[in-house]
């Protein structure tokens, strides 16, 4: 308990010390938002980040009968900006890094061994997305659109047969082995389009030719055959899906309470015109803020995912780790719809 308030303390004044050295941030984001509201001609740069943090801790030394285990849980998130406006040309650039590990008792994995017990890693997803646009005409709502969009990780997990977690690095007692790294896999999109801008809040954006691609470039992964590239024996796979279809982007991001709580969303759609087109994919990103004081936000970020190519654990709470496997202990996969939920202490800095 006192560990816990002595990094709240530290960390609370670590942000006021930030905050005041920034001249009032709170301003700053005003000005900001001032300047989305003005007309594209005059806007130029808009450029910001922020950082989050999720932080969960629990210690005991000499604990009480009937206690748990000492547990540590420690999540962040990044994020980065840099949108242009310049008469009829627009330019969006955005990434985000999301990742979470957690640490579930302390000493040895088992007796007789001298491994500890490992981080398991939560969530790892890298993405970046750019958007260059050339509206028709200097007050037209449409753009001709060019989008780019990349999904991966930045760290590899060590998958196990044992438990089934994900770890950060090879354990051998629990019978880990690698199956997923940045690049492996990895998820492409480049498309040519039409993007509509209603207004400062929406953007609809659709493209009749997009290239989809699903990489996994490292050929130990690859032959497992589980992040949807084709596959049909662990000597027989390829490293990509390379894919041909029409996708529709959906953006919104605004205030639904003005200096108080704030909303965006971005729903992808896409149908694979070489491969039953009627199973869409989805890719739903959405993120609710709360703002605290200056900057400080409370976010509550959620993900909805389905890819008709792509394999996801089945979910099973009976099941040792939550996850259904099969008599050999490893999992269960297959296509379903996969749901991600964090909630975040986030800092946010706009320069």
């Amino acid at each position: 308990m006192i560990l816990r308030i002595s990094f709240a303390l530290l960390f609370f004044v670590g942000l006021s010390q930030i905050s005041n050295a920034q001249m009032d941030n709170g301003k700053r984001m005003a000005e900001l938002q001032n300047a989305v509201n003005t007309k594209n001609d005059t806007m130029g740069w808009l450029i910001g980040g922020g950082i989050g943090l999720d932080i969960g801790q629990l210690a005991f030394v000499n604990p009480k009968l009937g206690s748990g285990e000492n547990r540590f849980g420690l999540g962040g998130a990044l994020t980065y900006f840099a949108n242009l406006t310049d008469k009829r040309l627009t330019w969006s650039n955005n990434i985000s890094f999301n990742m979470a590990m957690q640490k579930l008792g302390t000493g040895l994995i088992r007796a007789n061994s001298d491994e500890k017990i490992p981080f398991q890693k939560s969530i790892d997803e890298l993405r970046l997305n750019s958007k260059l646009g050339f509206s028709v005409s200097e007050k037209s709502k449409f753009n001709y659109a060019i989008d780019f969009g990349f999904l991966s990780q930045l760290t590899p997990t060590h998958i196990s047969s044992v438990d089934g977690g994900n770890y950060v690095k090879n354990i051998d007692i629990l019978e880990t082995r690698l199956s997923a790294k940045l690049f492996s896999p990895a998820t492409i999109t480049l498309g040519v389009g039409i993007d509509y801008k209603p207004n400062k809040s929406w953007s609809i954006y659709l493209s009749p030719i997009t290239y989809k691609g699903v990489i996994v470039a490292d050929d130990e992964i690859a032959a497992l055959g589980i992040h949807g590239n084709p596959w049909t024996s662990a000597t027989d796979f390829q490293n990509a899906d390379n894919q041909m279809g029409g996708l529709l982007k959906v953006g919104y991001s605004g205030s639904l309470i003005p200096k108080r709580i704030s909303y965006s969303s971005t729903l992808a759609l896409f149908s694979n015109y070489l491969n039953n087109p009627q199973n869409i994919d989805v890719d739903w990103v959405n993120e609710l803020s709360f703002n605290i004081y200056k900057g400080l936000q409370l976010s509550v970020l959620a993900n909805v995912f389905y890819d008709d190519d792509v394999n996801v654990q089945f979910s099973d709470k009976n099941a040792v780790g939550g996850i259904e496997r099969d008599d050999e202990g490893n999992p269960v996969i297959g296509q379903r719809v996969s749901f991600t939920q964090q909630i975040l202490l986030k800092y946010i800095y706009t320069f």
